[in-house]
């Protein structure tokens, strides 16, 4: 590709614009496959005890329509998000004692933020080549 002097600037411009764009687009399909993985790993793991608590886990798109829109993803429970707190953290019983907490969020959001850390710089090194 050959630039003349007085395009370099609109030349690099461009190239950045569409190392960006391939970053962007990247990053959110990492995100999306890290979200899905998280949602399915909670459906696994999530007591069982609850009804159709397991069940309920979805990974949703947040804001943003497409690639450059500062699109993220949110892990929920669409059937029983009222349980989420309570089986996590244990909660008082009508008795006056407490239940105990049932750990099963904690452990998979952190696995879900080294995967997606580990994705965002496999987009960054893969869009560099």
């Amino acid at each position: 590709m050959d630039v003349r002097v007085d395009n370099m600037a609109a030349a690099i411009a461009e190239m950045l614009g569409e190392y960006q764009a391939e970053i962007t687009k990247n990053i959110d399909a990492s995100g999306k496959t890290v979200a899905d993985q998280g949602a399915k790993k909670l459906k696994e793991t999530s007591p069982k005890l609850a009804g159709n608590y397991a069940k309920g886990w979805r990974a949703t798109k947040e804001k943003g329509t497409s690639f450059g829109d500062e699109a993220s993803y949110i892990i929920h429970n669409k059937t029983d998000y009222q349980l989420t707190h309570l089986l996590e953290n244990g909660h008082a019983t009508r008795n006056g004692g407490r239940t105990k907490p049932i750990k099963h969020i904690k452990p998979v959001e952190e696995m879900v933020i080294k995967e997606y850390e580990k994705g965002v710089e496999e987009a960054i090194e893969n869009a560099a080549k």
